[in-house]
């Protein structure tokens, strides 16, 4: 049986535990921070949509550590298989990530439009032909980084993890990311743990409003072709 292990930790080793960390809880903080800026917010429909908007940002500040070099990972953020979302793909080693919110450390992730369940298996094709000789391709696994956090924004969990290629929700390798970094926080930006830069406030909330903005525009477009 293949050992899974290794290629987790090859791919976000353990030197990378603090940096991944302080994107999650400045990410979490910045959600916050958009969230109490926004009066629309404060009702039963705005808090609906707090944990899309907290993910949003970690995801954010994650790509932003990445594209400053604090962070040592390929980002973009790409189309999910369905739908018109959008994630943030971490490419590493062997392996593609995807962040994921789970209710505990040792919880999968709801499989929903926003957050879809993307994994790759082993498997052998039947019915190739043996007499071709055929070069192998690159092989990438499905890597997911497990967070959570409590109603406050305190972080509760953050976990790599390898998931089965199946449904049956098995870990082929798993990696505790909160409670395993050792390793000094270096910011090549000079930014606190956890802190908000104004700035980085403002351009979030710029980019949130868009979104707002182009999913009205949809919808009153929907409604339009249906009249």
């Amino acid at each position: 049986m293949q050992d899974f292990q290794p290629i987790l930790d090859s791919a976000f080793p353990a030197s990378t535990f603090s940096n991944t960390v302080r994107g999650i809880n400045e990410g979490l903080a910045l959600g916050d921070e958009t969230i109490n800026g926004v009066p629309f917010m404060d009702t039963p429909v705005g808090k609906d949509i707090r944990g899309l908007i907290r993910r949003a940002a970690v995801m954010f500040r994650l790509h932003e550590l990445c594209q400053i070099g604090d962070l040592p990972f390929i980002t973009a953020f790409s189309q999910m298989p369905v739908g018109s979302w959008h994630w943030l793909e971490i490419r590493s080693g062997a392996c593609h990530g995807y962040l994921v919110r789970t209710g505990d450390k040792d919880a999968f992730p709801e499989d929903t439009p926003n957050q879809q369940d993307k994994r790759y298996t082993n498997q052998i094709d039947l019915f190739d032909d043996p007499k071709v000789v055929r070069l192998p391709a690159p092989k990438f696994y499905t890597a997911w980084l497990c967070y959570g956090a409590s109603r406050n924004g305190a972080l509760t969990h953050a976990l790599w993890g390898l998931p089965s290629g199946s449904q049956n929700e098995t870990w082929l390798a798993r990696r505790d990311v909160l409670n395993g970094h050792r390793y000094q926080v270096s910011s090549a930006d000079g930014t606190k743990t956890g802190s908000v830069d104004p700035r980085r406030a403002m351009k979030f909330r710029d980019e949130v409003k868009q979104m707002l903005d182009a999913q009205k525009e949809k919808k009153g477009s929907e409604i339009g072709e249906n009249e």
